[in-house]
């Protein structure tokens, strides 16, 4: 029980950090910073929370599956907004933001996995 309550605040504090980190970035980056709200932070959340069980189950291909359906969105939105000048950095963020949520699923999942092993 104390081994996923552990897992469960990793994720947690690796969403948080994720969130902060994007939303410093697209401050600077994007002066009307409109995608500050909690909606983010809880997708992100229960993103960090699946890809951590994903890379836990051996089963990372739930990750590419979802990462390319949320590629396939930004892709759409880019071609709708195509003559409203559309900013680069957003889709720079984006990729930022999935990157850090893999290299922290999988620290995670490392970690929480090593803990099975010993019990």
């Amino acid at each position: 029980m104390i081994r996923w309550l552990i897992f469960f605040l990793s994720v947690l504090l690796a969403s948080l950090i994720t969130k902060e980190t994007i939303l410093k970035i697209r401050k600077k980056l994007t002066p009307k910073n409109q995608h500050k709200n909690n909606l983010v932070f809880y997708l992100g959340f229960l993103e960090l929370l699946s890809y951590s069980v994903s890379f836990i189950i051996f089963k990372p291909e739930f990750i590419v599956f979802w990462l390319g359906i949320k590629s396939l969105n930004r892709w759409e939105v880019k071609r709708a907004n195509a003559d409203n000048n559309w900013e680069n950095n957003d889709i720079n963020i984006f990729l930022l933001g999935n990157l850090l949520s893999i290299i922290f699923s999988f620290i995670i999942g490392k970690i929480f996995t090593g803990l099975l092993q010993f019990s």
